[in-house]
């Protein structure tokens, strides 16, 4: 029987965490099966729709066989000749670095992917079993809302087409840390938020804003609760700002002169629908956001969470109605109830962040955008802010357990198993589809492969794409790995397409090396290069036209 019965003992933290660890791991072949986990299988990786995974996985293929450099996060052979760094190609730099290090011992066809989506999966089990726990003192409890907090709908919605960022045990353990570190001491304080810092950039950036809030609201708690001077909140804050920044700088974020114009907030915001609009990948029917680029924002509850939440604001509600009528003042409310306020403050913190620079309910706007455009290209950083709303996902659904179990003491873990029940046939309408796709087997071959450009490519030992999609970027990367070669275009999470430029016209004007390169074309872009001394033939892909300073003779010039 469950700690929600009397006369029974508590789980220890490490079995519950460990349980949880094992429920989160089970869950994640019932949704993806098992071919993912076959780490020389890639074919999935290059036949999924979306480009993203593939610009994960080409970028860490390229840094893992690239030669070293300094600092250690930057590689030349997708930009080449100019440097780029992993943090730029979303392919979860911590655990580039490592198969960086180990690449003797792998093969050159290797996907970590797979694994590190089961590893997501079990982490998310284990800490959520203890934040449940932490909050409800209910063993049961906790491991009912494994799967919950597991199979979210942001997390299913992100894997794969941006594996990184489904790694939401990032922000589970942030939320842990901020209920536990009540009793730490200041330099245990400081060490714990300066390795979330780091490794907050060690799998994706987006992280560092979303657990930033969470360290800044813990140590303003504390200050409040031990009446501590005010300059030790900044002590935390200042080991998480600069141990982020430092693994910044040695995965060479800060060495590589990308063009951030461009990038201001908006559009790819959150939508204050989201906890409730499926995107019609739940059961509740989906409406229109104003924006179509408002899914970054997506954070659907479900069924059952939206029901667990909607008695837990009617019962705070009473709560307080009754708190004020026994004379209490609001302010003694918050004080004595002082983590539960928080809870809220944080949540109304991530939606605002989240929805800026406007406010859209649906397709109708309740707060226009009158933000000036410096502030919005200053916050460009982050210009995907519609995904900060992950952790507001999160703390509603925990803080709904914490209020109903607190509120119904004997009802409430019966309220919760019913909206846990509730839950899991949304749940199953999101997670079928994903398992549909993801267990048929797939096959592909690269078209550049097709076309036996094999035959052509001898001696040649750079690839320049003068125009092309992504999807020929894709192509082309992927060749370029398998053969050893380099790339001069990539799809980057930042613009370096004056960079680019800048180098295709030293091409054209032979103000650099040109001949071992071989030049692609697309769109009828060789006309401008036509005085520029390169034989040109067709090559029979996609209207593609190849230009060489060599003649080709397998090849017919044009």
């Amino acid at each position: 029987m469950p700690e929600g019965f009397p006369g029974k003992p508590q789980m220890p933290p490490q079995i519950l965490f460990l349980s949880g660890f094992l429920i989160g791991a089970f869950l994640f072949p019932l949704v993806y099966g098992t071919d993912l986990l076959q780490v020389t299988y890639d074919s999935w990786i290059f036949t999924l729709p979306d480009p993203d995974i593939k610009q994960h996985y080409l970028g860490f293929l390229h840094y893992a066989h690239s030669d070293w450099q300094f600092p250690p996060g930057l590689f030349d052979t997708l930009s080449y000749p100019h440097k780029m760094s992993i943090v730029w190609t979303d392919s979860i730099p911590g655990l580039c670095l490592i198969f960086k290090l180990l690449r003797s011992l792998l093969p050159k066809l290797f996907q970590f992917f797979g694994w590190f989506g089961l590893f997501s999966f079990a982490l998310s089990g284990a800490l959520s079993a203890l934040l449940v726990r932490r909050l409800t003192k209910d063993t049961f409890l906790s491991l009912l809302y494994v799967p919950v907090m597991v199979l979210s709908f942001p997390v299913l919605q992100r894997l794969y087409y941006h594996t990184s960022l489904a790694a939401h045990w990032v922000i589970l353990l942030a939320l842990l840390i901020f209920f536990e570190e009540r009793e730490w001491n200041l330099k245990r304080r400081c060490v714990v938020w300066g390795l979330m810092g780091a490794l907050c950039v060690m799998i994706h950036s987006y992280f560092l804003p979303m657990t930033g809030i969470a360290m800044f609201t813990g140590e303003v708690v504390l200050h409040l609760l031990n009446h501590t001077p005010k300059r030790q909140i900044l002590f935390p804050c200042a080991a998480f700002s600069a141990a982020g920044l430092l693994t910044l700088f040695l995965f060479g974020a800060f060495s590589v002169p990308v063009n951030h114009s461009g990038y201001a907030v908006g559009g790819f915001n959150a939508n204050l629908g989201t906890f409730v609009n499926s995107l019609g990948d739940g059961l509740l029917p989906p409406f229109e956001n104003k924006y179509g680029t408002q899914y970054e924002g997506f954070a659907y509850l479900g069924t059952g969470m939206i029901l667990a939440a909607l008695i837990a604001m009617i019962l705070l509600f009473i709560r307080l109605i009754l708190r004020r009528m026994a004379g209490k003042t609001f302010r003694n409310i918050c004080m004595e109830h002082i983590y539960a306020s928080a809870c809220v403050v944080m949540i109304l913190v991530y939606i605002i962040i989240s929805v800026f620079p406007e406010a859209d309910l649906g397709t109708l706007t309740l707060i226009p955008d009158f933000t000036p455009l410096k502030i919005k290209v200053l916050a460009g950083v982050f210009r995907s802010n519609g995904r900060l709303i992950w952790p507001a996902y999160y703390l509603i659904i925990l803080s709904s357990a914490a209020v109903v179990k607190r509120l119904l003491p004997r009802a409430g873990i019966f309220v919760l198993l019913a909206a846990c029940l509730l839950q899991l046939p949304d749940i199953y309408y999101f997670a079928a589809k994903k398992n549909a796709y993801f267990t048929e087997e797939r096959f592909f071959m690269n078209p550049l492969d097709q076309i036996a450009l094999n035959e052509v490519i001898g001696d040649y030992r750079h690839l320049v794409l003068v125009s092309g999609d992504n999807t020929l970027m894709m192509h082309a990367g992927d060749y370029a790995y398998q053969h050893g070669l380099t790339l001069n275009r990539f799809y980057f999470a930042r613009d370096i397409n004056g960079l680019v430029e800048d180098t295709l016209g030293e091409y054209k004007m032979k103000e650099l090396p040109r001949e071992d390169c071989l030049f692609f074309f697309r769109d009828g872009a060789e006309e401008g290069w036509r005085d520029s001394g390169l034989h040109f033939y067709e090559f029979g892909m996609e209207g593609i036209v190849l230009g060489s300073d060599r003649v080709i003779p397998s090849l017919p010039e044009i």
